[in-house]
């Protein structure tokens, strides 16, 4: 008795590699499953001929920008153009950017406005390492600091406390 074996060897599966890159977050959602931490996954499927199939999806989740906070003083009268819009009103201002990556952060202006005469003094503490933007110059260590607005014949002060580093 002969035997005969008709034994057809089907090609190889190459899987699909998927490179995703996200922002700290957010979250992709891959075969029905959300991620949202770096890492490389795989998921097996079934070809047409019933072979497993393993696809790969490398994700990279970017670390979060940091949101940055600017304090501004001006003289009654003026205004400051700060990310392309004009203001001239005491207040808390914010919007959302995005850094060279396309991740979002928070920009905050806090705006003073001084009145003729007026004086003002700002007590700030920030960590070590942190750095504090105040009428555009940035601060990172303790001390006292003044601006003159000579406009309004006025001197704020920022009294400015750095954290010492913390020990381990």
């Amino acid at each position: 008795i002969i035997h005969t074996l008709n034994l057809t060897v089907l090609p190889a599966v190459v899987g699909a590699v998927e490179d995703v890159t996200i922002c700290q977050g957010e979250s992709y959602t891959w075969h029905g499953n959300a991620y949202n931490a770096s890492g490389k996954y795989e998921w097996t499927l079934k070809d047409i001929n019933g072979c497993d199939s393993v696809v790969t999806l490398n994700l990279t989740v970017l670390p979060a920008p940091q949101n940055s906070t600017e304090l501004a003083t001006i003289c009654e009268g003026d205004s400051v153009v700060w990310n392309g819009a004009t203001y001239s009103q005491s207040g808390v201002y914010t919007t959302t950017l995005q850094d060279a990556n396309g991740c979002d952060y928070q920009s905050t202006l806090e705006l003073v406005v001084l009145t003729q005469g007026q004086d003002s003094v700002l007590d700030k503490t920030i960590c070590y390492g942190e750095t504090f933007k105040w009428n555009g110059v940035e601060y990172k260590q303790s001390g006292t600091y003044s601006y003159k607005l000579d406009s309004c014949d006025a001197t704020a002060t920022l009294n400015l406390v750095v954290l010492p580093q913390p020990s381990d």
